[in-house]
């Protein structure tokens, strides 16, 4: 465990090595959360405007696909199709969002052509 002093502005530094270990670069936006009596850091992520859309239409456009769920990253439902009960295979996608499905290479081949569509 390590421990630091708040300053009198209320600032912790935070370790090189934590940082570096976390992926984390100077200047970064850093989200803060209470969650019980515990401070949560998590590096900011900014979600693109129509990830959900881009999302939707690919994976609409996949043949074959009779039940999946795609969820956000509040575990809110974006698009499903079929019977949710028989959605086994998880698929994580960026920013937190979730792709289950009943066909696990329905799973493959949604994770092959989303390949490039991450970097967009």
């Amino acid at each position: 465990m390590l421990m630091k002093k708040i300053d009198d502005l209320g600032r912790i530094a935070i370790p090189k090595p934590l940082r570096d270990g976390m992926g984390w670069q100077a200047n970064e936006l850093v989200e803060l959360e209470q969650v019980g009596g515990t401070l949560v850091l998590k590096k900011h992520c900014e979600i693109p405007l129509d990830y959900d859309n881009k999302l939707r239409q690919i994976i609409n456009a996949l043949p074959d696909l009779p039940d999946f769920i795609l969820t956000d990253n509040q575990g809110g439902m974006v698009a499903a199709a079929g019977d949710s009960a028989l959605c086994a295979n998880t698929l994580d996608l960026p920013f937190g969002y979730k792709f289950l499905c009943s066909d696990a290479a329905g799973g493959r081949r949604l994770q092959a052509i989303l390949k490039g569509f991450y970097e967009q």
